[in-house]
């Protein structure tokens, strides 16, 4: 939480110092992007209490997590058989990297 808070913090202090960009939008933009970083960090946590919860190496966390992440982008743009068959794809992804086939797809249709 406190890295969410200090990389919002960071964005709008860059924001304010942009002359490019119309005032009007700064505070749209910066309030997109605390909503972007707080859903970020959501899945991190979620990742991580269902990794610690079945007793996964921490080590592996980082690829579950990155798996996560791609899921929750497929899930947000996408759906019916398409998000299926994309999801699927991103399971047989990581698996071929090294993780388990069965977490993965538990965690990208539940956890996610």
């Amino acid at each position: 939480m406190k890295n969410t808070i200090s990389s919002y913090l960071r964005y709008v202090a860059a924001l304010s110092l942009n002359t490019k960009v119309p005032q009007i939008f700064k505070s749209e933009m910066a309030a997109r992007y605390g909503n972007a970083v707080s859903s970020q960090n959501d899945i991190q946590l979620r990742t991580r209490s269902f990794l610690g919860q079945i007793g996964a190496p921490v080590g592996l966390a980082i690829g579950y997590q990155a798996a996560a992440a791609e899921a929750d982008k497929k899930k947000r743009n996408l759906s019916g058989l398409t998000l299926a068959n994309e999801l699927n794809i991103i399971v047989n992804k990581w698996a071929s990297r090294g993780l388990n086939a069965g977490t993965l797809a538990t965690l990208v249709n539940t956890i996610v």
